[in-house]
């Protein structure tokens, strides 16, 4: 997938662990338009397909948001991309905290690169206010370091489908 910055990494993170994104087109199309008298031209950073619809998304550091040229190109953005009955959306920054927890969890997110039967025994567990400690006791016939792993995964929000 193309990005072309670390903002941009981080909410390509957050739309493949929204299980409405079903899937996600880099830089999707060239939009332009002519704006008191001059062509303007703007090619938005993601289309994310969803269950609701389609939804383009322009990632810009909070800071850059309010700048007259940003300003005016997502504003007529905006304009075309309603206009079709499609979401427009300007993403910044996420909370830290957030977007941390994001990040350490899209490590364990994929079962199928853990050992299958100790997969099956972790996601058998219920794991509603019980600790990484607290499974990792559960289930002493597993080596630690795997077992640590794997719990990671298996506590990790679950997704559907297949990686995009």
């Amino acid at each position: 997938m193309i990005y072309e910055s670390r903002l941009e990494l981080a909410r390509l993170l957050f739309a493949d662990f929204d299980t409405s994104v079903l899937g996600i087109i880099a830089q999707p199309f060239l939009l332009t338009v002519t704006l008191d008298g001059t062509a303007l031209r703007h090619v938005p950073d993601f289309l994310l397909l969803t269950t609701t619809g389609p939804a383009i998304v322009d990632v810009k550091p909070a800071h850059r948001v309010t700048t007259p040229k940003v300003a005016v190109t997502f504003a007529w953005t905006r304009q075309v991309v309603e206009s079709r009955g499609w979401r427009y959306e300007v993403w910044s920054e996420p909370p830290t905290s957030q977007l941390e927890n994001i990040r350490l969890l899209a490590g364990y997110r994929r079962p199928w690169l853990f050992d299958q039967h100790l997969m099956n025994a972790l996601m058998s567990e219920p794991f509603d206010g019980v600790s990484l400690t607290d499974v990792i006791s559960s289930q002493p016939r597993w080596p630690s370091p795997s077992l640590a792993t794997a719990a990671r995964a298996a506590m990790a929000p679950r997704t559907t489908g297949t990686a995009r």
